[in-house]
């Protein structure tokens, strides 16, 4: 309980149940695990993703479900991770209750952190740190 889950030991677990689908694991630096996690999103995955507080306090996994942005034409710019965070209470039943805000894309190389924004009112800046795809088709 108090040492978490390692990406690793995250994606066997779900290649345990068996499912038939693939899974991507991916750790390393957070614009490597947030350009993975736009692309296997972008491509109708889920992806569950690992973000750890600038002060290091909080680091926990929440579940992407989707991406919010601008669409002009047939461009859409990317500008926010919507997330179902299970360390959140509220609302429940919605649609998402979290978003990894980081308004440029891509997103400049220096930059590490994104702001977190729950539906709890709590801000925080933070950073992915690994993610794990779960394509949306059987292989």
């Amino acid at each position: 309980y108090f040492d978490g889950t390692s990406v690793s030991q995250l994606a066997s677990m779900i290649e345990s149940l068996e499912t038939g689908r693939s899974i991507s694991p991916i750790k390393g630096r957070h614009a490597s695990c947030l350009a993975f996690t736009l692309k296997h999103l972008s491509d109708g995955e889920l992806v569950i993703v690992s973000w750890k507080s600038r002060s290091g306090r909080e680091h926990h996994w929440a579940l992407a479900v989707g991406l919010e942005g601008i669409q002009v034409g047939r461009s859409f710019t990317p500008q926010t991770l919507l997330l179902l965070d299970p360390g959140l209470e509220e609302p429940m039943l919605s649609m998402f209750n979290a978003r990894l805000e980081f308004t440029i894309h891509p997103p400049p190389r220096k930059a590490e952190y994104v702001r977190y924004r729950g539906t709890d009112g709590v801000t925080l800046s933070v950073r992915l740190t690994s993610a794990v795809a779960i394509s949306a088709h059987q292989h």
